[in-house]
């Protein structure tokens, strides 16, 4: 089995319903949106699932909605799949997504930091004479060359996102970003000027970084508890003193993304990408189409990428995983001889197990991911009440998941039994 990267997007990814519909499944989600709520004084599901596009779109929205979606997919993930991802990265906002799960802060103060991230950029936007295009089709030294040319003591432009193979985006003076998308059209490249009012991740934005140093001092950073890739050097997050100087760099210093997903290939090798929306997976996809990199937005997508992760799990063979728990329960002996804790603890959950094993069987459909934690549930409750050992126990639960190749998938919820 691979090991796995998980990225999330950054602004632009916000459309009116996103994770709508991870929100009516999962009480938990609706808790993540209420948190949010509660962090920000304002009523940020209202606005996600029944606001209007511009009103979502501006920057002060858009950043904290999108963190909000994300990381409630991402507990969607946890809780439903279960697998460790050993990398995490985010483009631009997202890498605050990828520090928020890598435990560096929690969620309710994430909130706070990207809000009043969005707020400095968007201070940043009023009077900018900034714009921003994206490019394709054309070598990026060509591009650096003609940004270069362009470029005076007074105005420059330059190169901020290196985003796939195939794109990059232009950032700067808006008059020069225009005459660098004459000249690049001239030359048979793609180019699109962005509806953007301001020059992200290029020098005209020092100043708004300056101030969210400032902001982010009022923090303190927690130890990551997994990798972390950062836009701004394309590498690994040495600790967590890093973390203002970095996140206060970013936003005058251009994405290095393509940089990103080559050092998740080297390092992992799949990727699953948070709600909302695919932007990453299809930059990485047009890059390379072999690159097994899967979106994570919809109630749909947990068996795609269950599928897509255990290509050949046994678990999705009906029979085996429950007529193993079965089994366990048959050859494990017994040391509690009273008759009403036995048949309240062994035989009705016994019972259970047996009919769940039928209704599968008759069905012919596959186990989902809850009804195996029920087994798990029901197998532990025998094992407890037949006052097996806690070692025992561990070493059957562990056989069973490695016996149905499961291990990945659920040995977050075996753990957290025996802690």
């Amino acid at each position: 089995m691979k090991d796995l990267a998980i990225v999330f997007p950054g602004q632009g990814s916000q459309y009116i319903g996103m994770g709508k519909e991870l929100y009516d499944k999962y009480d938990y989600v609706k808790n993540i949106f209420k948190e949010a709520n509660e962090a920000l004084e304002k009523d940020i599901t209202k606005l996600i699932f029944n606001g209007n596009e511009e009103e979502l779109k501006d920057t002060r929205n858009a950043q904290v909605t999108i963190l909000t979606v994300s990381y409630a997919a991402y507990k969607v993930f946890e809780n439903e799949i279960g697998m460790e991802p050993k990398i995490l990265a985010g483009h631009s906002l997202g890498e605050i997504s990828a520090l928020v799960v890598a435990g560096a802060i929690d969620f309710f103060h994430g909130v706070k930091i990207v809000r009043k991230r969005a707020e400095i950029m968007a201070e940043a936007m009023n009077g900018s004479i900034g714009g921003m295009a994206a490019v394709s089709s054309i070598n990026s030294d060509i591009v650096k060359e003609i940004c270069i040319e362009l470029s005076n003591e007074t105005d420059s432009i330059a190169i901020s996102n290196y985003n796939s193979k195939k794109q990059i985006v232009i950032s700067g003076n808006k008059d020069l970003v225009i005459l660098a998308k004459n000249k690049l059209d001239a030359l048979g490249a793609k180019t699109t000027l962005l509806e953007v009012s301001a020059a992200f991740h290029s020098r005209y934005m020092k100043n708004a970084g300056e101030k969210f140093k400032l902001e982010l001092e009022k923090y303190n950073f927690k130890p990551l508890n997994r990798k972390v890739l950062s836009n701004v050097t394309a590498d690994f997050y040495e600790s967590a003193s890093d973390i203002k100087d970095v996140l206060s760099r970013q936003i005058y210093s251009p994405v290095r993304w393509l940089e990103i997903i080559e050092k998740i290939k080297k390092y992992s090798g799949q990727a699953i990408e948070m709600a909302p929306k695919n932007v990453l997976t299809n930059l990485s996809k047009k890059d390379d189409t072999k690159f097994p990199i899967f979106k994570f937005e919809k109630e749909n997508d947990i068996k795609a990428v269950i599928e897509q992760i255990y290509p050949n799990s046994k678990y999705l063979t009906k029979d085996d995983f429950v007529e193993r728990i079965l089994a366990n329960v048959v050859c494990t002996k017994n040391n509690n001889f009273n008759n009403d804790e036995y048949d309240a603890g062994v035989v009705n959950p016994y019972k259970k197990l047996q009919k769940m094993n039928t209704d599968l069987k008759a069905s012919e459909r596959e186990i989902s991911v809850e009804e195996m934690k029920e087994a798990l549930d029901l197998l532990k409750e025998i094992f407890d009440t037949k006052k097996t050992e806690i070692s025992v126990q561990k070493e059957r639960f562990n056989q069973l998941l490695l016996e149905t190749d499961l291990k990945g998938l659920l040995s977050y919820y075996v753990n957290a039994k025996f802690q």
